[in-house]
């Protein structure tokens, strides 16, 4: 089963977005984004999904952490937003970001979003 690690700081968001996971993926939970990081080191995980707008560290700068490891420079990301902000957008690719995915969230959408950068970022690696 595809291991996704949420992050958000609102608990209600990662409820929600459980429950749209039900029975596809293995969902793991961070409050926050050090917390992200340190589960990235402690499981195998197949995709990150956080929201851009977080206090102390948003996803922008997870973003770049993450990438900051070699090993986990082809983990997806995909970054939850609300922005349109066209420098957001541009900052988030320029991180290191797979895709972004709009709020409100269309639960097929960002399911079909996950299982699309899992196959690129499978096909890029062989």
């Amino acid at each position: 089963m595809i291991a996704v690690l949420l992050v958000d700081d609102m608990r209600v968001s990662r409820e929600i977005l459980k429950v749209y996971f039900a029975g596809q993926f293995e969902v793991y939970e961070a409050a926050e984004g050090q917390a992200a990081l340190t589960m990235l080191e402690s499981r195998p995980l197949d995709v990150v999904i956080t929201d851009l707008r977080m206090p102390v560290m948003d996803g922008l700068e997870l973003t770049r952490r993450i990438r900051a490891h070699p090993r986990f420079s082809r983990l997806p990301i995909i970054v939850l937003t609300g922005e349109s902000d066209v420098r957001a957008s541009i900052d988030l690719k320029t991180a290191g970001a797979s895709a972004t995915c709009s709020k409100p969230i269309d639960p097929r959408a960002l399911i079909a979003l996950v299982q699309s950068v899992l196959s690129s970022s499978r096909g890029s690696s062989t």
